[in-house]
This record gives structure tokens, sequence and C-alpha cells, in this order.
């Protein structure tokens, strides 16, 4: 009898998820606090985040929070240009 493994739900780690993981936690948690503190520059450094995002869901093949990344890059874009434009 064949045991299939969960792969899709729990995949083996590996270096670069592990980084890539990192990168996101503490892009993340800098992006908010910078935004809950009214610093526009939050939205650039979200935006930094989202190819990591966007990577490791396509990745997962998480296809609901890809969409959800998707749409935090154009927020976030939307964002940065109002920051920029008020510099």
């Amino acid at each position: 009898m064949k045991i299939e493994t969960l792969d899709y739900i729990a995949p083996e780690s590996n270096r670069n998820e592990n980084i890539s993981q990192a990168i996101i936690a503490v892009v993340g948690i800098i992006a908010l606090w910078c935004l809950t503190h009214k610093m526009l520059i939050g939205s650039l450094i979200g935006l930094v985040g989202q190819p990591f995002w966007l990577w490791s869901t396509y990745k997962k093949r998480q296809w609901g929070m890809l969409f959800l990344s998707a749409v935090y890059v154009f927020i976030y874009g939307e964002g940065t240009v109002r920051w920029l434009r008020s510099l």
C-alpha cells in the first residue's frame, strides 16, 4: 500500500524558500509599521516584498494568495506613487 505525501500542504523546506519567507516576514512587518505610523514609505517597502510573495505563492500553487498578492502590488504601487508625488 502506497502512502501519499502531502507535498502541496507541507513541502520540504529548502534554503531559497526559507530566505524568501524571512524576507516576506521582515519586509511585511516593516511596511505595516511604517503605514500605521502614517509614513507613506511603507508602501514602497511593501512593494519591495511583493515579488517574494508572488514567487512563493506561484511555486506552491496557492492561486487565491497569488491573486491577493497581485492586488497588493496594485495597492502598494498606488501608495508608492502617492508617496513619490508628495516629496
